[in-house]
């Protein structure tokens, strides 16, 4: 199906762009999210007479992507969840959980799509995500899963101490890591 994208949409095109996806991909993402329209000639005009209020909305969008990107990026969330003696939870830390800590602790609404996750987080430990924020705009960010505060306190003390001790010689030390304030942290 052809579409005419009306904002940039990574690996797929800019804003005006006419790309051919497949139909369900069209129905059930592009097309709820008013990201595009059928392609036509009618819709075609309606985009070239809206070109610059839908352009000016995107850089809108961008300007607050950028903002919230520099409130989160590099930041550590710490997560509290039940697990078994061998560091495996009972269940897992899903995009939903992380949205909801960016609500909580950093007034940052995103959507569930757009957290990246590695791998599904089942374990105890450290685990890297990427919050996209805009199609230009990403935030990679820590998360810190324990059994505990305690637990997670110390595990972000041992890795001070380990960076510490790998960057002693190297002046240009990266200490942007902060920890979310451990009053907020709900237990799930």
């Amino acid at each position: 199906m052809k579409v005419l994208l009306l904002e940039k949409i990574k690996n797929l095109g800019n804003i005006g762009d006419m790309v051919d996806v497949k139909d369900g991909y069209a129905r059930n993402y592009l097309f709820t999210r008013k990201k595009a329209l059928r392609f036509t000639k009618e819709n075609q005009e309606k985009f070239e007479a809206e070109k610059e209020i839908i352009e000016k909305a995107n850089a809108e969008k961008s300007k607050l992507a950028i903002k919230n990107s520099k409130l989160i990026d590099g930041k550590t969330l710490v997560v509290i969840r039940q697990a078994g003696d061998d560091g495996k939870l009972y269940g897992s830390v899903t995009n939903k959980d992380i949205t909801n800590i960016l609500k909580l602790e950093f007034q940052v609404e995103v959507s569930l799509e757009s957290i990246v996750l590695g791998e599904k987080i089942k374990e105890i430990g450290f685990h890297d995500i990427t919050v996209e924020l805009h199609a230009e705009v990403d935030a990679k960010m820590r998360l810190v899963v324990a059994r505990s505060k305690e637990e997670a306190k110390n595990s972000l003390e041992a890795e001070k101490k380990r960076n510490k001790e790998m960057n002693a010689g190297d002046s240009k030390s990266d200490n942007k890591t902060d920890v979310i304030d451990e009053k907020n942290i709900e237990q799930n």
